[in-house]
């Protein structure tokens, strides 16, 4: 697995939310529920967000854009939380399997004892 060997997950995850913060906020233009402010670029945003390219889906494009970063987050949320589980699980198992298997012994040989008063 490519994701045990990197660290630098994180910081994916932190881009892979922040697409999906943009392309939700560009998406709620299209859809006329608020007005992007964009310093940069004058009325540009607003002549491709407009666009008839971009209203050639039934769907804003920016919601499915905002969609793949947000299933981006969670192939590498459910990456990340499937290793995070998978070595401590390897790891304590044995220990966890050996104290229950003494726990049982114990609670055997005291229900024996109780058993024989």
């Amino acid at each position: 697995m490519i994701l045990a060997r990197d660290h630098t997950w994180p910081a994916i995850l932190v881009l892979a939310l922040t697409g999906f913060a943009v392309a939700g906020y560009l998406a709620l233009d299209q859809l006329g529920v608020v007005v992007v402010w964009e310093p940069f670029f004058g009325q540009g945003t607003q002549a491709v967000l407009h666009s008839s390219l971009s209203q050639s889906l039934p769907v804003p494009d920016a919601a499915v854009g905002a969609l793949a970063y947000l299933g981006e987050a969670l192939c590498l949320v459910s990456a990340a939380s499937s290793l995070l589980l998978a070595v401590p699980a390897a790891v304590e198992g044995q220990r966890l399997w050996r104290w229950y298997r003494s726990a049982h012994r114990w609670h055997r040989r005291c229900s024996r004892d109780r058993n024989a008063m």
